[in-house]
């Protein structure tokens, strides 16, 4: 029965992924959200994000860009800091036209949101807001005009100056991810 299952859910897959038909990247939307565990390069410690991204496609090569990380769990080490969410925006410039598979790279400044625990003196927890630049590195793959799988590598670099009790990096590497939605992507 299992086995029945699995493969009707992979003939429907097949069926809607040809029903889609092609796909123009050309004034589209694409979107996604995706958990995305980040290590910081300075003590290889871990966090985990629940990360939302979005793009606005100008032509084949241009889409403007979004992305939030909303920071859930340290994993491993930096237990100075709280809480590290983000705010991104940029462009990103894809190399292939007309092809299902759609690499890109892309650059996004952005900001930090740091709470950082303090032990030293009487001084409380502290809250900083801090510039960040952000540099990414991704692929796309159009399954048809509806979705897309897609990976992200994406390097973060900023440092809190304030929320901790020393000048703690914030540089990072982010891994996203998974299932994206495409909306208003035309036909050919």
């Amino acid at each position: 029965m299992k086995k029945l299952l699995i493969f009707s859910a992979l003939c429907l897959f097949v069926v809607i992924a040809d029903a889609q038909g092609t796909f123009t990247k050309r004034h589209g939307f694409r979107a996604m959200g995706t958990l995305t565990p980040g290590v910081f390069t300075s003590n290889a410690s871990t966090a985990l994000y629940f990360s939302g991204n979005w793009d606005y496609y100008f032509n084949e090569h241009i889409s403007m860009t979004g992305e939030g990380h909303v920071f859930l769990s340290n994993l491993t080490g930096n237990s100075n800091i709280t809480s590290y969410h983000s705010v991104l925006w940029g462009m990103n410039y894809h190399f292939l036209e007309n092809t299902q598979l759609d690499p890109f790279i892309g650059m996004q400044p952005g900001f930090g949101f740091v709470n950082g625990l303090r032990i030293f003196g009487n001084t409380p927890n502290a809250f900083e807001t801090v510039p960040l630049i952000t540099f990414s590195a991704g692929t796309n793959f159009y399954v048809g005009s509806i979705f897309h799988f897609f990976v992200n590598v994406r390097y973060l670099q900023g440092q809190s100056l304030s929320a901790t009790d020393y000048k703690l990096s914030l540089s990072e590497f982010r891994f996203m991810g998974g299932l994206g939605w495409n909306l208003g992507v035309k036909n050919k």
